[in-house]
């Protein structure tokens, strides 16, 4: 039954806008991905893993199972499957789009409308192609369902290039200004508001070529970069998120 309700409504989406909203969206996504890991490959000499999510609502009155099947067809996914999240049924389905791993989760809102949530999870060495086409593609796709979703990405890694040697022993605050001066290099960005506690520290940033960004207090956040002191493996990580960091660090 599924299958056939996706065949019936497949012919009346137009899944490849040339302009318009989602056209729009999906280019303010490519360009700040392209910032967060221009300045990730300069400040880490090891592959940097990459989170992108595209979430938000869908005013629909198809079921979340409908919707889940819809949507794993037009991405190129494998079958849905439910399982139960903080006593929400969640429908989810994955798969590799672009080669790209993609899951998406379609949970009921409200009578009308449905949660959706896309992500895109991958590593990027010296080409990241592949993860900005999946990127781009589940941002089209979504829009054009008529799904009201934003974007949000994290960028993470080792920061081995801001240390001066192998045996340093810079805290993470001295680390932090150092991500700062490089990330300055691609883009202006303005401190905005900050978090520490002796082996994490936290900045979020007003970047104006930004389109994407949050409202916190007045201010537009577009940046928010933190530098973390793993004490299991002995490691300093750096994490890069716009418009904010939604990943653990």
């Amino acid at each position: 039954m599924i299958a056939l309700l996706m065949t019936g409504v497949l012919g009346f989406v137009n899944l490849e806008p040339k302009s318009g909203p989602a056209a729009e969206a999906v280019a303010n996504a490519g360009k700040q991905l392209d910032a967060l890991l221009a300045v990730g490959h300069k400040v880490s000499q090891e592959p940097l893993d990459v989170i992108i999510k595209w979430q938000g609502t869908w005013n629909t009155d198809r079921k979340p199972e409908e919707a889940a099947a819809l949507i794993a067809e037009y991405l190129g996914l494998g079958r849905p499957y439910h399982t139960m999240v903080q006593d929400h049924l969640v429908y989810r389905a994955e798969g590799l789009n672009a080669g790209a791993r993609v899951q998406i989760s379609v949970t009921r809102g409200s009578t009308q409308e449905l949660y959706v949530v896309a992500q895109i999870k991958g590593l990027s060495e010296s080409n990241s192609s592949r993860l900005k086409e999946a990127q781009t593609q589940a941002g089209e796709k979504l829009i054009s369902l008529g799904m009201d979703v934003k974007w949000n990405a994290a960028v993470q890694g080792s920061g081995d290039k801001l240390t001066e040697t192998l045996n340093t022993k810079e805290n993470v605050t001295v680390m932090l200004e150092k991500l700062e001066r490089h990330a300055g290099a691609f883009f202006e960005l303005r401190r905005v508001e900050g978090f520490q506690d002796g082996r994490t520290v936290s900045e979020s940033y007003e970047v104006p070529n930004f389109p994407i960004s949050v409202q916190s207090g007045g201010n537009s956040i577009a940046l928010q970069m933190a530098v973390h002191d793993n004490t299991v493996t002995g490691q300093k990580e750096f994490s890069l998120g716009s418009p904010v960091l939604t990943v653990e660090y």
